[in-house]
Order: structure tokens, then C-alpha cells, then sequence
């Protein structure tokens, strides 16, 4: 029994060196023709790889070097391509015997991964793209047991790049992130995968995030927690990410600097400045930006402080067409004064203080109220904008007391708008697409306004001549002399 036992070890003591120096001595780049011609079959796109090998090092490491998957232009015109710089396998061998695969770990070394979305191929108007996705799946099955048996006890994937760009839309998306460092342990089909993900968004700047959340199979399902440049939180979830994904996401940002965030494309047309924060509700469901935009639903509310609306003076071109009122036109030829000289003729509308509350869906923002506030005026506006860049606003320019002041001292007919505070105020509609929509008075307000102003003078001016008392037409009796 012991001269058995003893054969027994050294046969397995054998066949493990054998083993070793089978892996050791192997030239898996013999077979690298074979394995991309397996592969490009599996996954329907070219696939390329530099070279193989296979070692022993703890376990049978397989290493891919320039590992790469062509892009594909699919029926849904999307186009996926990947590429990394090393694919690293670690298996541990054991497990192999029970017909179960173990990978103690996965490496992928600065991977690069773009997607291109173009032109949106379906022929139905865009609001009706969200109504005609297929329907998510309820409940994937798990594969065969081989499959499902697997487990990875780390995937690390470091120094990596994603880019997506979708040319449905006008303009073009654009999304570019690099350093993408992803971490996920215990991976398999039967349990959540726990993920911890950072790296940095050019977005106008370089914006760091991290995050970290679970992805759940065969729901496909994914929780998420996320912090991007250290004033915006995300948290939220997202279903069925592996065919049409749908989210609902909680957002709020605290003192955001709203030109960092800003391209320079961007700065060329009408846009905020300041710094920002928010509170709202996102959800939408979709994989191209015109099927998440046709979906989106939001509610919420936007402040900003100590801003401006760039390359739009909303108190100068109210003013510049209230034409019907005498005299308005050569306000503009008077000296009101350096400080308010200087804000008709500024390029920007400043403020202090912005703040909108909105809700969004069927593509169209709906303002309840828009608040604009300077220490010399403020706008009050409500109604609705697209999320094609067209809005419908209505609402006032209010001139405080102290710069309605200086413009009356000048322009005396502007009396025929003045509130009961004897301040201006300028009724007027701001319609059309940014950036050529531009603010028109309010007719129908101002000549009621107007009409009630002379009317009210008027009607005083002939209470006051019938009211005053008449002096006498008859002669004053004479006096006697004393």
C-alpha cells in the first residue's frame, strides 16, 4: 500500500512537471491564426492579435499582445471598434478538472474603445424613435453550465480610452474620456459584480470622475453611485444595458463654474456664465441620442449665481424696440452715467442671481418660472423651450427705480410705462431658435398699458378741471369809503 501511494505521488508529481514544461516550451503563436479565425466567427468582426504566449506563473497565464476587434457597421448604424495594448489571463488549473473555469485574473492594458452612432436610419418622425424600440427582454436565461460556471476573481482594466460620437443629431455628440482605470471583482453569471470605475471627461476641461456601483445578471442591471469634478453627484440606475437600456438618475450640483464646461465652439454662440447648482430627476430609455432625447423626462430646478447671458443684452434690445413710445430711439445719444451707460451698451446680460424651475418631456423643456435678478432690472419669464434650440418665452423687463430715474430725466414719454413704484417695465415675448430669436415687446400689454396711462391722465386732468372751483365772473361789490 505504500510502495502505491508512493507511485501515485510521483506520477502526479510527473505529470505536473510534464505539465510545466508543456506550457513553458509551447509556441502559442503556432496557433494565433487559429485563434483569430475562432474568434472573428465568434464575434462576427475581424479580429487581429500581435502575438501568444502561454506560461506557468501560479497558474496558466495566456497573454495577447495588440489584441483588437475591427469595427462593425451594424443594422442600427453603430459602429463598435476595441483594441488594447495587452490581454493578460491568469487560470487557475485545478478547477479545470471539475469542468469549471477560474480566472484569478484579467488585465487589459490601456484599451482603446469607440463607438460611432450615424445618421439615424429610421425613417419615423423622432418622436415616435423612443415608441418603436423593441421591447427590453424580462428575463435572460443563464447559459449552459460550463459557461455559467465561470468566475473571474478580478478584471482591471488601466490607462484606457472611450470615445463616442453620434452623428445623428446636429450638432454632433461628442464624448471623450481617458486614464479610464475599471476594477471589478467576482465576476460571474450567478452573483452581482461589484465595479469601481475612474478617470477623466474633456468636457470644455479635463473633468475628473469616479464612481463606483454593482452590475447584476441575467437582469442586466446596473446601480451606480458617481461624483464628477467634485460638483455634480449621480445616482441612479440603469436596466437592461446589454440591449435597449433605461435609466432613472438623481443629479444635483453644487457650485459648478459653468464656463469650465464650456467648448469654444460653444462660447462662439449665446450661452450662461456663472457658477451653478441644481436639483433634479432624469430618466430615459434608448442606445442613440435621438431615442434618449425623444424619452427624456426631467424635473427639477436650475440656480446661478453671480452670472451673465452671454452675447444677448436683453435690457438693451427691449428698450432699442418699444419704437412705438416718442423719443425712445435717442435714449442711446443721452449720458445716463458710466454704470448705466455701461449696461446698455455691454454685449451680455449680468445678473446676480438666475433661477428656473422646469420640467421636461415629449422633447420640450416647460418653464413654470424664469427669474433673472440685477441690482438695476429684472426679467420674469415662463413658458417653454426644445430641446432643438427653439423657445417660447413670455414675461417683463423690469427697470428699478434708480435707473428709471436717469431714463426719464431723458426721455420723458417713458412715464406711459411706469408701474405703480414708479419704475419701467417693458412687457415683451422671446421667440424663435437661439441663437437668432430675439425679444420683441409685447404689443398687445404695452398698448393696453399705454391706452391705461393716458387715460388715466386724461380722466385726472378732467376731474381736476371739474372738480376745481370756478371763479366768479361778477364784478366785486364796491367798498364804501370810511
Amino acid at each position: 500500500m505504500k510502495k502505491f501511494l508512493i507511485f501515485i505521488l510521483i506520477l502526479i508529481i510527473a505529470v505536473v512537471i510534464s505539465a510545466a514544461v508543456f506550457i513553458v516550451t509551447f509556441d502559442a503563436n503556432r496557433y494565433k491564426y487559429l485563434v483569430e479565425e475562432k474568434i472573428t466567427q465568434a464575434a462576427g468582426r475581424p479580429v487581429e492579435i500581435g502575438s501568444l504566449s502561454l506560461k506557468f506563473r501560479g497558474g496558466i497565464v495566456f497573454q495577447a499582445d495588440r489584441f483588437g476587434l475591427a469595427g462593425k457597421q451594424a443594422a442600427d448604424s453603430q459602429q463598435i471598434s476595441f483594441q488594447a495594448e495587452r490581454l493578460f489571463l491568469k487560470i487557475d488549473p485545478w478547477p479545470l478538472l471539475r469542468k469549471e473555469i477560474q480566472i484569478s485574473e484579467c488585465l487589459l492594458e490601456s484599451p482603446k474603445i469607440i463607438i460611432k452612432n450615424t445618421a439615424y436610419s429610421n425613417s419615423a418622425p423622432v418622436q415616435n424613435a423612443a415608441r418603436s424600440l423593441p421591447a427590453a427582454p424580462a428575463s435572460p436565461q443563464i447559459p449552459d453550465q460550463a459557461i455559467a460556471d465561470f468566475h473571474i476573481s478580478k478584471i482591471k482594466i488601466s490607462d484606457g480610452a472611450f470615445t463616442y460620437r453620434d452623428d445623428s443629431v446636429d450638432p454632433p455628440l461628442n464624448i471623450l474620456i481617458e486614464k479610464l482605470d475599471l476594477e471589478l471583482k467576482g465576476v460571474s453569471l450567478k452573483s452581482p459584480v461589484q465595479f469601481k470605475v475612474s478617470g477623466e471627461l474633456l468636457l470644455g476641461e479635463r473633468k475628473y470622475f469616479s464612481g463606483e456601483g454593482r452590475f447584476s445578471y441575467p437582469e442586466a442591471a446596473v446601480e451606480l453611485s458617481a461624483r464628477l469634478d467634485q460638483s455634480i453627484q449621480i445616482s441612479g440606475s440603469l436596466d437592461h444595458v446589454l440591449e435597449v437600456p433605461s435609466g432613472t438618475f438623481k443629479i444635483k450640483i453644487d457650485n459648478l463654474d459653468l464656463s469650465s464646461f464650456l467648448t469654444p465652439e460653444q462660447k462662439q454662440g449665446e450661452y450662461f456664465t456663472g457658477i451653478l447648482s441644481a436639483d433634479m430627476t432624469v430618466s430615459a430609455r434608448g442606445k442613440q441620442a435621438e431615442d434618449l432625447t425623444a424619452s427624456l423626462n426631467s424635473a427639477g430646478f436650475v440656480t446661478i449665481a453671480s452670472g451673465a447671458l452671454k452675447n444677448k443684452n436683453l435690457l438693451r434690445e427691449n428698450l432699442q424696440r418699444i419704437t412705438q413710445i416718442p423719443g425712445v430711439g435717442s435714449l442711446f445719444e443721452f449720458n445716463l452715467g458710466p454704470k448705466f451707460d455701461a449696461l446698455l451698451q455691454s454685449r451680455d446680460t449680468q445678473f446676480s442671481h438666475f433661477k428656473a424651475n422646469f420640467k421636461i418631456s415629449n422633447e420640450t423643456a416647460t418653464f413654470q418660472s424664469i427669474e433673472l435678478t440685477h441690482e438695476d432690472y429684472e426679467v420674469s419669464l415662463k413658458g417653454s423651450a426644445g430641446l432643438d434650440q427653439s423657445i417660447d418665452l413670455k414675461g417683463s423687463l423690469l427697470i428699478r427705480s434708480t435707473l428709471s430715474e436717469a431714463m426719464l430725466k431723458k426721455v420723458k414719454e417713458l412715464t406711459l410705462i411706469l408701474d405703480g413704484n414708479s419704475q419701467l417695465v417693458i412687457p415683451f415675448i422671446y421667440r424663435g431658435r437661439i441663437p437668432g430669436a430675439v425679444p420683441q415687446p409685447d404689443l398687445g400689454n404695452l398698448a393696453a398699458r399705454t391706452i391705461q396711462a393716458v387715460g388715466t391722465e386724461l380722466l385726472e386732468q378732467g376731474l381736476t378741471a371739474l372738480l376745481k372751483p370756478k371763479k366768479s365772473t361778477e364784478p366785486e361789490p364796491a367798498q364804501n369809503p370810511s
